[in-house]
């Protein structure tokens, strides 16, 4: 917790540039560890809707990538941006949407990376190229896009007109939800 009050302290003190590049730094990073972070929580909660008997695995395939993965994804990858502080409102709301798509790809890099290991593993090196492949140009555009729309969110909450954040955070999430949806049902 020291650090964090230390890094925020010292970004306080920063010009415009070094003010953006450190929010990118917290950003890109932010995406990275909260892939970490969410496919462990997303694993626990697979484990949970497994649980229920009642449920088909079509049911819990929905359920988990509709609703699940992309609610705790979408409140996660943007959570580095949080810790940007700009006292003097240096960051335009673009530079809020440029750190969300910056946050969403961080994320999905890592992401990505986990699908294309664990094909890999399993499936083999073509099957493994073809996701990494498809990912790259479906997934990754979709994570970078919603969170743009969050890093909005949070820009916004920093200037005060918090209303706006839950209905960023909220199209983010449908944004999401509806590509998944897309990709189970073919």
């Amino acid at each position: 917790m020291k650090n964090i009050s230390i890094i925020l302290h010292r970004m306080m003190k920063l010009n415009d540039k070094e003010l953006k590049y450190e929010c990118f730094k917290m950003a890109l990073s932010s995406g990275v560890l909260t892939s970490i972070l969410s496919i462990a929580l997303t694993s626990f909660a697979m484990n949970i809707i497994r649980t229920m008997k009642a449920l088909t695995y079509q049911n819990e395939i929905f359920i988990l990538t509709c609703i699940v993965a992309p609610i705790i994804e979408e409140i996660l990858k943007p959570l580095g941006l949080i810790f940007c502080n700009d006292p003097k409102e240096h960051l335009k709301i673009r530079d809020w949407a440029f750190l969300g798509v910056v946050a969403g790809t961080g994320f999905s890099i890592l992401e990505n990376s986990f699908y294309f290991v664990s094909t890999l593993t399993s499936k083999g090196r073509e099957l493994a190229i073809a996701v990494i492949v498809f990912r790259t140009f479906t997934t990754m555009p979709m994570h970078m896009f919603a969170s743009s729309l969050t890093g909005i969110g949070i820009g916004l909450w920093k200037r005060r007109r918090r209303w706006i954040t839950p209905l960023t955070f909220s199209f983010s999430i449908i944004i999401h939800s509806s590509f998944n949806f897309l990709v189970i049902s073919r």
